[in-house]
């Protein structure tokens, strides 16, 4: 239908922002010179100041304590912290085009996770893809590792 191809573009035309926004932030934080640390604790404590704003859009009725205290474990310390931090330090140590070419693995490590996790079954077209992306993550790697 129609109206499920428009979500399809918005869904992707969101994917494409926040891509844009991950790699400003990588961009940002290699030229301001801010340590991985820094960059992780600037965006926790301003991710409070906008916390009130989406409250009252968040639905939390159904959810469960065990899986509220999961997701605040998952996505506010291992995402927010851990992955903030692992991800500007390796743009400190290997830059930016190369940590970002990494990103690109990330449809091709959610489609093994979803088969061995809950049995997803990507077709021919998406392993094919998955192979392709990797093959050119990895032709970056190596190319900026030559010329180094």
């Amino acid at each position: 239908s129609s109206n499920q191809d428009w979500m399809f573009l918005v869904g992707y035309l969101c994917f494409a922002i926040g891509g844009i926004l991950w790699s400003c932030y990588a961009i940002f934080s290699q030229k301001w010179g801010v340590d991985a640390i820094s960059c992780a604790s600037i965006v926790n404590v301003v991710s409070i100041i906008y916390l009130p704003l989406i409250y009252p859009f968040v639905n939390l009725d159904k959810a469960s304590l065990l899986l509220i205290g999961t997701q605040l474990f998952y996505q506010g310390f291992l995402i927010a912290v851990v992955g903030l931090v692992l991800y500007i330090k390796s743009v400190e140590i290997i830059g930016i085009v190369e940590s970002a070419s990494f990103n690109a693995l990330t449809p091709t490590i959610t489609m093994v996770a979803g088969f061995l996790i809950v049995s997803y079954k990507p077709s021919i077209l998406e392993v094919i893809a998955s192979l392709l992306v990797s093959f050119g993550m990895l032709v970056v790697v190596k190319g900026s590792y030559a010329n180094r």
